[in-house]
């Protein structure tokens, strides 16, 4: 295992306000490193709720495509949708977009802090981009 990491996300929609939630990632190295395994679980409460509920749970596999010469990042919710999403490796951070890349974008990397920071933002031209998702992750000993 490469990490288990949690803390807290930021999630933005329409003209509702931040929300924040509870979540982990766990991080997998196999195959010598030709793969990463990568599963987000995400809790938290959406006004009306009295309990902590799962918003959002997904996985991910992450391997380089020689071919292509981009990461290929095939991704799978618990609702059944997924995508099959290529990234690239931008200023030390991986960058990925689910389908049309001029409209949404993720970016992953390491903050100052060597925590997991990964942001979501959208575009409607493909050159002013607006977040809507913020995750801010520490690692966890997961060997206990």
């Amino acid at each position: 295992m490469i990490a288990g990491d949690s803390g807290v996300v930021s999630l933005h929609r329409r003209l509702a306000s931040w929300r924040i939630f509870s979540s982990s990632e766990v991080v997998e190295s196999r195959l010598d490193g030709l793969v990463l395994l990568i599963e987000g679980f995400h809790t938290g409460r959406l006004p009306g709720d009295t309990e902590d509920r799962v918003f959002h749970h997904a996985f991910g596999m992450l391997t380089w495509d020689e071919e292509a010469g981009n990461y290929s990042f095939r991704t799978k919710l618990v609702d059944g949708h997924g995508t099959d999403a290529t990234g690239l490796l931008e200023d030390g951070k991986f960058v990925w977009s689910p389908g049309n890349p001029s409209r949404i974008r993720y970016t992953i990397g390491l903050d100052a802090e060597g925590r997991w920071a990964e942001i979501g933002e959208r575009s409607t031209d493909g050159k002013t981009w607006t977040p809507f998702f913020g995750m801010t992750l520490a690692r966890v000993d997961t060997k206990k």
